[in-house]
């Protein structure tokens, strides 16, 4: 998350201050939800389907955070 906010800080020096701070939002509301899911994915029972279930979504998010 600091990486996150020291970029969005020098980003927002270096270009337009404004969609610095909606990209540096919006990563850090990407990485809240990144946190929530392994919450939930730690407090669940462990099996098969849902391992494979959770790993998608994870991937998913992962690629998210990646895009973005």
């Amino acid at each position: 998350m600091l990486l996150v906010v020291a970029t969005g800080l020098f980003f927002g020096f270096w270009m337009d201050p404004v969609s610095a701070a909606v990209w540096t939002c919006g990563m850090l509301c990407i990485h809240a939800v990144i946190i929530r899911n392994c919450i939930r994915f730690l407090s669940e029972s462990p099996s098969l389907t849902a391992t494979r279930k959770w790993r998608t979504r994870f991937v998913l998010l992962d690629l998210l955070y990646g895009l973005c």
